[in-house]
């Protein structure tokens, strides 16, 4: 979400209205995750290949470019994969 999208939407007495469930977003820290959920300026993540979700504020995410997002995917099918060669 741009400043000025979060700047109309707090105008517009609207909660994270950019960060669509479903959409791919990139934290602070790096984390890359699906939207799952929002509330209270806080937007609701989970890992691309699945796992708990974290809570990320609204202005700290930003859109994960493609490769943000493939390389978090390609990570999340190689722990899969690893994990299942183990059983």
């Amino acid at each position: 979400m741009t400043p000025e999208e979060s700047e109309r939407a707090s105008a517009a007495g609207q909660d994270c209205p950019a960060w669509v469930v479903g959409a791919v977003a990139q934290d602070a820290s790096g984390r890359v995750g699906r939207v799952t959920g929002h509330g209270a300026g806080r937007v609701h993540l989970r890992p691309l290949g699945g796992g708990e979700e974290w809570d990320a504020s609204a202005e700290e995410l930003a859109p994960a470019a493609q490769s943000d997002a493939l390389r978090a995917g390609v990570a999340a099918a190689n722990t899969s994969h690893r994990m299942r060669e183990r059983m």
